[in-house]
């Protein structure tokens, strides 16, 4: 495939990856805020989903990163704006690795036990989700523009 296909790919993969999540993540605080067990277990159910989508997009972001700097040559690595967009790639990386064994594992984990939310599994993985939002959103809200800057600015 040509550098240009794996331009259009990464960029729709970027789309996937933030676009989908943010909205159900709108949703997802909304019915937290309710307080309603019925629509929140729905809601969750749904997140999970969605955060399917995400996590594949990602996979293909990162796919189609390697390939373009192959196609672009190896070489690119060396440059200073691109070294820092990889670090904060990294970054990502383990945040996304996190994301995913809360969002996967332990709701699935909590999700074999019923609908209840009351139930302490439930309440554990809860609780772990939103001590991991906290932290994460607003270091995503700073990466994330930063990457976007070093991949289409490339200063340096």
């Amino acid at each position: 495939m040509s550098y240009l296909v794996y331009k259009l790919i990464h960029v729709v993969a970027v789309v996937l990856w933030l676009g989908p999540s943010l909205g159900a993540y709108w949703f997802l605080l909304k019915a937290h805020r309710e307080k309603s067990s019925v629509p929140l277990v729905w809601v969750e159910k749904n997140y999970e989903q969605v955060l399917i989508v995400e996590h594949v997009a990602f996979l293909f972001l990162l796919a189609s990163g390697v390939a373009m700097v192959e196609k672009m040559g190896w070489h690119v690595i060396d440059q200073p704006w691109f070294s820092k967009k990889l670090m904060l790639v990294g970054l990502v990386v383990l945040i996304e690795i996190v994301d995913i064994w809360i969002s996967h594992y332990l709701y699935r984990k909590a999700r074999r036990l019923g609908d209840n939310i009351k139930n302490p599994v439930w309440q554990k993985f809860l609780r772990r989700r939103k001590i991991f939002y906290r932290w994460i959103i607003p270091m995503l809200a700073l990466i994330i523009p930063a990457i976007f800057y070093f991949a289409v600015v490339k200063p340096f």
